[in-house]
């Protein structure tokens, strides 16, 4: 499995993981419900505290039952088109990643697009 990473929506910073010399960046995943979910420890694979990121854009797009976390982030990855958008077409809501101090709501800040470098350097 491949790191994935995103560019912080609020200071256009890489959110690194673990195994980068300098350490994880501390950050938040922010849906469009107002829940957050901090992580402190990010370890690349697109799971911030418990939550995984293309799971949650299935939920948040109303995909009807999903029968599994992993037939949900299946879902999530096809919505968000990863060959041929950055970040995922417009009529997709997808979660917002911010640092910890942000205290924009998802509703008040742009998507954050991937990072090229996949947060690891």
């Amino acid at each position: 499995m491949g790191f994935f990473s995103w560019i912080k929506s609020d200071d256009q910073k890489p959110v690194r993981n673990l195994y980068t010399d300098g350490g994880p960046t501390p950050c938040k995943m922010l849906d469009d419900t107002g829940r957050e979910f901090i992580e402190l420890n990010y370890e690349g694979y697109g799971v911030f505290a418990g939550m995984d990121y293309y799971a949650l854009v299935a939920y948040m797009n109303g995909t009807p039952e999903i029968e599994s976390p992993d037939a949900a982030r299946d879902i999530g990855i096809n919505l968000c088109d990863l060959n041929r958008h950055d970040p995922a077409p417009d009529h997709i809501k997808t979660p917002r990643i911010v640092s910890l101090e942000c205290t924009a709501s998802w509703q008040e800040i742009e998507p954050s697009k991937c990072d090229p470098d996949q947060g690891y350097w």
